[in-house]
């Protein structure tokens, strides 16, 4: 099934709080994100991997992140492809600044 990947229109807006959305044609996700804690700076690139079934094998993907981190609360909603979200809460919600993710390979 592999995490999905659609092409997809962004409008975000970043005051008062963040708010933003992603479309294509119809709505895929939304989000309206406002910080409660001063945000830390991450004190390193913080690197993992995303695990996902593609074509029946699993793929690892490695990902690195850096930036500053707040804890913060949020509203969502998610549809089309993301549908399959819905029956679940999120745990947190963390709003990030000056903030930079990169999936794939080092180069």
């Amino acid at each position: 099934m592999g995490i999905p990947k659609e092409l997809a229109e962004f409008e975000i807006e970043h005051e008062p709080s963040f708010t933003g959305s992603a479309t294509n044609g119809s709505l895929l996700a939304e989000a309206t994100v406002r910080r409660v804690t001063p945000g830390l700076r991450l004190p390193f690139p913080v690197t993992g991997v995303v695990l996902q079934t593609l074509n029946t094998a699993l793929a690892r993907t490695p990902v690195r992140a850096g930036g500053r981190i707040s804890f913060a609360k949020g509203s969502w909603r998610v549809s089309g492809g993301l549908a399959w979200l819905r029956p679940y809460r999120p745990f947190a919600t963390i709003a990030a600044q000056d903030f930079a993710m990169r999936f794939g390979p080092r180069r």
